[in-house]
């Protein structure tokens, strides 16, 4: 089988036997592709390159259209600098991860949304301040290269301290994601907005319950 290599977006490990695992990724050259590695490779033992957004370099047999392309070597392509050592943070990856996860299917390359998805990802793991926000801002962002991106001009007939979530959302569309630190929410906000934005999410996609959402409401 030919060797292939790719830079790659770690989304999810699932376990496929007792001795191997699944490996999904999002990757620069062919989109998202799953991958098979032995649950005796020192990368998965470890838990070490396969935790949820990390940036590596897969070497794999077999090409983009095989059902079964089995791992040969994984290395760090971008070393992150804060988000191992931070909890907050590593949930944040948890939910991106699933949601990337329900939302990219295509076996198909797409450049700039890859290096949107990097860059987002390498701006979160250098922020050091006020980062509570980005998922919001991630996912108004990222909902431009899945076409449904929000105008946001409904009604709304919730609102949080006398303030509309219209407006609270509009101030996320307005922002850049590269300014997502200037944006500042309080929890219960941020809990109300993400929840508007599920739904939002989940009335143009089949993408069903995110669960790992759940553990948000802890920060």
């Amino acid at each position: 089988m030919e060797l292939e290599s790719t830079k790659a977006i770690i989304l999810q490990v699932v376990d496929y036997s007792d001795s191997q695992a699944i490996v999904h990724a999002y990757t620069s050259e062919y989109g998202r592709l799953s991958f098979i590695t032995s649950k005796k490779s020192k990368s998965l033992k470890n838990n070490v390159l396969f935790q949820p957004l990390f940036l590596v370099e897969i070497s794999f047999y077999g090409s983009r259209y095989s059902d079964m392309r089995r791992i040969k070597a994984v290395q760090l392509w971008k070393p992150f600098i804060d988000i191992p050592f931070n909890h907050g943070k590593t949930f944040i990856c948890l939910f991106i991860s699933e949601l990337l996860s329900k939302t990219l299917r295509e076996q198909v390359a797409n450049k700039v949304l890859f290096d949107f998805i990097v860059s987002s990802i390498e701006l979160f793991d250098q922020s050091r301040d006020t980062w509570s926000c980005f998922h919001l801002s991630f996912m108004v962002h990222f909902s431009k290269y899945l076409g449904i991106y929000p105008t946001f001009g409904f009604s709304v007939s919730q609102s949080y301290d006398n303030e509309d979530i219209g407006v609270l959302l509009d101030r996320l569309k307005d922002t850049s994601i590269t300014d997502f630190s200037n944006i500042k929410l309080t929890r219960a906000q941020r809990q109300v907005v993400l929840n508007r934005l599920l739904s939002y999410y989940q009335m143009h996609l089949p993408i069903g319950d995110l669960f790992s959402h759940r553990v948000l409401q802890q920060f």
